[in-house]
Parts: structure tokens; sequence; C-alpha cells
């Protein structure tokens, strides 16, 4: 299945009743959007929950940046949280100018 995207018009879900839930567009600058615009908590889900993955950013040979803007949490949800991965040698580096 193939689809255009015409005069940069955004893709729109809609929910049962019809209403609008979601859009995915590219701005101007050609920065991509995914918005969730209902009245739900707006949560983007990455995933299924009944199937357990991995979520991949850029690409190993190019640095990427993970900006939470305005703040936020990092969060196992009760489980453990690990930052970096002893068997690839990371190095994990935290700012602590601002402590």
């Amino acid at each position: 299945m193939n689809f255009d995207i015409l005069d940069n018009k955004p893709l729109e879900f809609f929910n049962e009743a019809g209403e609008l839930v979601a859009t995915i567009f590219v701005s101007s600058s050609g920065d991509f959007h995914l918005s969730p615009v209902s009245s739900s908590n707006q949560d983007v889900i990455i995933g299924d929950r009944n199937t357990v993955g991995d979520v991949e950013i850029g690409l190993p040979s190019a640095e990427t940046t993970l900006k939470l803007m305005g703040g936020g949490i990092i969060s196992a949800n009760g489980g453990s949280l690990t930052l970096g991965d002893p068997a690839t040698n990371d190095t994990v580096i935290i700012n602590t100018m601002s402590l």
C-alpha cells in the first residue's frame, strides 16, 4: 500500500465516534511531528504492551540527543532502570554542574 501526502497535509486519525485523535505531519523546517490531539492524557506509546522489543533512535555512527522539553521523569515503572551497557563498554556521563 502506498500513500502520497499532497500539499503538506497532515495524516489524521479518528476514533470510532469520528473525533480527531492524532496527526502526523512534517513541519516546514523538516521536523517530524506525531501529535496526539484527543481529550485523553495524550500519551505517545511506542511498541506493543504484549511484546518485548527495543526502541532504537538514530544510527551507531552518529550521536543523537533525546530532549525532555520542559523536564520530565525517566522511569522503569517499578522495575530496574539501567543506564549504559557494560558488555558494549558504554560510558555514562552525568552533568553535575547543576547539582
